[in-house]
């Protein structure tokens, strides 16, 4: 049976962006701020290039990524990006935008990442308990205040221990997490115990507060608890929420992150919120409905087309020989659905009868006769990811190099050079590799 899994030698199917402004040095000791958007092919982190976005416009964003795709001789049915504005605006984001100057005129798979999505329950969360956010760095509320200044001094209280479901995850993912990830992990095992696991723990540094990364804040909120003799109630309640929904979700989608995961993701993080308070459910449940994006019929039926279960399997096939049934003519419309909160089953999780249902990008290509091949055993998906990981971490060689080299083809040449050098030293091999050079 034919694959949508991508041959390593053949077109690049998958670009993912992000972008940030850096201080750009540009010769005789000057700098400027100056924008810089990283690509990245996945499944394999392939760092790809960057560019400077002609204006701020996502429409020459979108011709400057198809260009690459061009280029690069890519046959692109996905685009992986965090669910800014710019990026998945309905009409008018940078997806949208791309699908359409396609020659001809296409759908791609919107992946945006299940991570970000994330953080913007405990952002909602913490708003509610604490107060709204000040500045880019800083807090109005007062546990905001005390996540903010040096926690790995506090002294370690006798604290109760908080229990949730936090996964239990290999000593090779955990090996691949960034430090902030892994002292976030060993915090959140000591507070479901009530014991730290090594009291060094209680003295690590932990990176700064940045309103773009909650991770950090999650893990100074925990060493607040930590230190605590008495905490407040809304400090009792938002830990409570970080080991009940935040942090188990954190590692869920990294242990579960390939596409055909997305929208098992989602109903596990409905099942996590119901759990929770009715007050903090009612805060959390419509932001993730204003990014249901896997949810979208198109997610859900790649999962569905994967999956184990052989009528689920044919249920998809059935959905997805209607599509093929009805006229093409535009590229679709990307419209979020409505998430069914009652839903027991990922394949519950939107209305089948009233959403737009349309076949996702990444089986178009199959015969009907390949399709009916996945009734009797699931497809096999390129392990396309469902966060942005990898291009953050290229994003940050960017910045790097921004700071060092004058011009994008010297930066594009000292990029590809630092990644070459970090993928051949033994001792850094395991996360830095998720990035390297084409």
């Amino acid at each position: 049976m034919a694959s949508a899994a991508a041959d390593q030698q053949g077109p690049i199917q998958a670009l993912y962006f992000d972008g940030r402004k850096d201080k750009t040095f540009t010769g005789k000791s000057t700098t400027r701020k100056e924008e810089h958007v990283a690509v990245v092919a996945e499944p394999d982190s392939r760092y790809l290039t960057h560019f400077t976005p002609e204006t701020g416009r996502a429409i020459h964003q979108a011709k400057q990524l198809s260009d690459i795709a061009t280029d690069n001789g890519a046959d692109i049915r996905v685009l992986g990006c965090d669910g800014t504005a710019v990026n998945t605006g309905r009409d008018g984001g940078i997806c949208r935008l791309f699908e359409l100057s396609q020659d001809p005129p296409r759908p791609v798979h919107w992946f945006v990442c299940q991570l970000h999505a994330n953080e913007l329950l405990l952002r909602a969360a913490f708003h509610f308990l604490d107060g709204s956010t000040t500045g880019p760095k800083s807090f109005s509320g007062p546990l905001g205040r005390a996540a903010s200044g040096e926690v790995h001094q506090l002294g370690v209280a006798t604290f109760r221990a908080v229990p949730g479901p936090l996964p239990d995850l290999p000593d090779q993912l955990v090996a691949e997490l960034s430090s902030d990830q892994q002292l976030l992990y060993r915090l959140a095992r000591g507070v479901h115990g009530g014991k730290l696991l090594d009291d060094s723990d209680a003295h690590r540094q932990i990176g700064p507060i940045n309103h773009a990364r909650w991770l950090t804040l999650a893990t100074r909120l925990l060493r607040v608890y930590i230190g605590s003799p008495s905490p407040t109630a809304e400090l009792t309640e938002l830990v409570e929420f970080l080991m009940g929904h935040y942090i188990p979700m954190w590692f869920h989608i990294r242990a579960n992150s390939t596409c055909t995961s997305g929208a098992l993701n989602v109903m596990r993080s409905i099942e996590l919120m119901r759990h929770l308070p009715g007050r903090l459910q009612d805060i959390i449940r419509p932001v993730m409905q204003r990014n249901a994006y896997w949810v979208h019929p198109e997610a859900v039926l790649l999962a569905m087309v994967a999956d184990p279960d052989a009528a689920v399997r044919t249920r998809a096939v059935e959905l997805i020989r209607r599509c093929r049934q009805q006229p093409q003519e535009d590229v679709r419309p990307f419209k979020l659905p409505v998430i069914n909160f009652a839903a027991t089953h990922y394949t519950e999780l939107l209305d089948w009868e009233k959403e737009l249902v349309t076949e996702p990008p990444l089986t178009a290509n199959l015969t009907d006769s390949e399709l009916q091949d996945i009734c009797d055993q699931p497809l096999q998906v390129a392990a396309f990811p469902v966060h942005t990981v990898a291009v953050e971490r290229a994003v940050k060689v960017v910045t790097e190099a921004a700071a060092a080299v004058v011009g994008e083809e010297r930066r594009h040449g000292w990029i590809c050079s630092r990644l070459e050098h970090r993928r051949q030293l033994p001792n850094i091999s395991s996360k830095h590799t998720l990035v390297r050079s084409a």
